[in-house]
């Protein structure tokens, strides 16, 4: 049985001496790739024809996050790891990370999909939602249908996720 004292125990073990590591890693690849596509996206803001360059950086910050993720993981499972080594296990294991986030997203996107049946048929308006209009043509008992099934998916992927929370160590 885990006893949270041995946890923090451990923590403030891994911590000591090593902060510095920790933040040069979560500072290069955590907080500066956040802040590069908070940037990129203030910039191309309102220009339709970025989108798809705002995406492409957007997903290769992305996977500078999980590996530093993964970098910052590494430090924390293995004391005698240092940064260098810790950014190439990270890496190592960037690959296969990268191919589960993306088999998960699709598995959440495709479950969701019975969702977006449901909300349809409600009357629901993609259009004026988009343009910020009222939704005129909802079936209340339709509507209520597609309440249910987002209140019992979500239910369902924060199971999940508290299943798969620690997928990345």
């Amino acid at each position: 049985m885990v006893k949270i004292g041995e946890v923090w125990d451990r923590t403030v073990e891994v911590l000591n001496g090593r902060a510095a590591m920790l933040t040069s890693i979560a500072l290069l690849l955590l907080f500066l790739p956040t802040v590069a596509r908070d940037g990129a996206s203030l910039m191309f803001a309102g220009d339709s024809g970025a989108v798809i360059v705002n995406g492409v950086i957007g997903i290769a910050l992305f996977v500078l996050m999980i590996w530093g993720t993964l970098a910052l993981t590494a430090v924390a499972s293995d004391p005698a790891a240092d940064r260098a080594h810790a950014l190439r296990i990270g890496g190592a294991a960037l690959p296969s990370t990268i191919v589960t986030v993306i088999v998960l997203m699709a598995a959440g996107a495709i479950l969701f999909a019975p969702g977006f049946y449901l909300l349809a048929r409600s009357g629901f308006d993609f259009t004026a939602a988009v343009s910020n209009l009222p939704q005129t043509k909802l079936v209340p008992g339709r509507f209520g249908a597609f309440g249910l099934y987002a209140i019992v998916y979500s239910i369902f992927m924060i199971w999940v996720c508290a299943r798969l929370a620690l997928l990345y160590p």
